[in-house]
């Protein structure tokens, strides 16, 4: 591809500014992601431990990515007895999706796509492996027969993964509230969201400020029901619209960047990459490129 080509597609990505259009774009990436999935699939890499759940993390993300799709398109909110709709855009489910999007690749860059050592890696697997156990623990009361006996075998391999854990060199550097939630609850993730996305490849001047507003719709705080109070749904307010278009941009940039880290981790998934058309290409390296410091 000529540089002139790239210049064009390039300015043609920067008009697109129609709900549609950027719609079109998102659904786009988000089956070039799904191609790339299935060829992995299809490859049968070796794996390190823990990473079939990069597949597992990234269909999460390619799932609510085309939810996002499904509820920036006009719904019909119908009344009871009445034969009145109200044609709506639902920014507020849309946020939080989005919000769910972005810690969906956070946790994938923390496990698996951040600059860490193989020991710290596992480490971090780990605390997030046995934390998932644990808090299943909590239905054992509550279920019975093949589930009840499910959950007493994940007890076990709770011990062992916390002896593992405690054999680790990572294991000396955790705070006594550290030891205190892996010992009660579980501990995820070492870093807090906040801290993750500060020490994400994303860059934070764009991302935290957004993730923010979406964190308040997705725990109903008081400055979004305001803003909805103020606002208007209806799929023909202009903010409204542009609130949709403004998480679609969002979401794929996020896909964008993903495609390319599965790309890279996954060698053999370089010659299927560059059968993709070259507009597409163009477009997911300029929002990877946009999105990423």
């Amino acid at each position: 591809m000529s540089l002139q080509d790239k210049v064009s597609i390039l300015f043609n990505e920067a008009r697109k500014v129609k709900l549609e259009d950027l719609q079109n774009s998102l659904n786009e990436i988000i089956i070039v992601q799904g191609f790339l999935l299935q060829t992995v699939y299809e490859l049968k890499p070796k794996l390190n431990e823990g990473e079939v759940y990069i597949e597992t993390l990234i269909t999460k993300l390619i799932f609510a990515s085309k939810s996002v799709l499904r509820l920036s398109k006009s719904q019909d909110l119908e009344i009871y007895n009445s034969q009145k709709k109200i044609e709506i855009v639902d920014t507020p489910s849309i946020f939080i999706l989005t919000r769910s999007i972005i810690e969906t690749f956070l946790t994938l860059e923390y496990l698996y796509f951040d600059n860490c050592d193989d020991s710290e890696r596992k480490f971090r697997f780990q605390l997030w492996r046995v934390s998932g156990f644990m808090s299943r623990q909590a239905f054992a009361d509550k279920v019975s027969g093949i589930h009840y006996e499910k959950l007493k075998k994940e007890g076990l391999i709770i011990e062992q993964i916390k002896n593992e854990i405690k054999e680790s060199p990572f294991y000396s550097t955790l705070k006594s509230q550290d030891l205190w939630k892996l010992d009660k609850f579980g501990l995820p993730r070492l870093k807090s969201w906040g801290n993750l996305l500060k020490s994400s490849r994303l860059k934070s001047e764009m991302f935290e400020k957004i993730y923010s507003l979406y964190s308040n719709y997705a725990h109903s705080e008081y400055l979004a029901m305001i803003q909805i109070n103020e606002g208007s749904l209806s799929k023909d307010n202009k903010h409204n619209i542009s609130s949709a278009e403004t998480a679609i941009l969002f979401v794929q940039m996020i896909n964008s960047i993903t495609i390319l880290l599965l790309k890279e981790r996954f060698k053999g998934l370089e010659e299927h990459y560059k059968a993709i058309n070259d507009e597409t290409k163009v477009r997911i390296e300029l929002w990877s490129g946009i999105a990423t410091r």
